[in-house]
């Protein structure tokens, strides 16, 4: 054990490496929470559909169960595309501010769970 102390202490990369792992241990499991939940509701888009717009309230979270979303900016440029497993309007929801991007299905079809506000502080 004193070995392996040492080693992490001298190592930043690993260090760091093993600090990734935590945050990536500690996301997948937030993710996994509120899947459990059976209060989500399920729906599917298809491709350039809006799932929000820039400036619509917070109200809700969603979670992409298969296909890619792109988040844009009002100008219309992507600022980051999602795909399976990953949530969008986390931060309006949490902030209680209007959305600053647009989410746009970009795949040929988007199966999305949205979870509402009121079920998310709930927990």
């Amino acid at each position: 054990r004193e070995y392996f102390e040492k080693y992490v202490r001298s190592s930043d990369e690993l260090n760091l490496s093993l600090r990734e792992r935590d945050r990536f241990r500690k996301r997948d499991r937030a993710k996994t929470i509120l899947r459990l939940q059976n209060n989500l509701r399920e729906f599917e888009m298809t491709e350039g559909e809006v799932l929000f717009e820039h400036g619509d309230e917070g109200n809700a979270l969603y979670i992409v169960e298969d296909g890619k979303l792109d988040l844009k900016s009002r100008g219309g440029e992507t600022v980051l595309s999602i795909g399976t497993s990953d949530i969008c309007g986390l931060h309006a929801l949490l902030m209680k501010k209007p959305r600053n991007t647009t989410a746009i299905c970009a795949s040929e079809k988007c199966t999305i769970q949205e979870m509402t506000a009121g079920d998310f502080f709930k927990l």
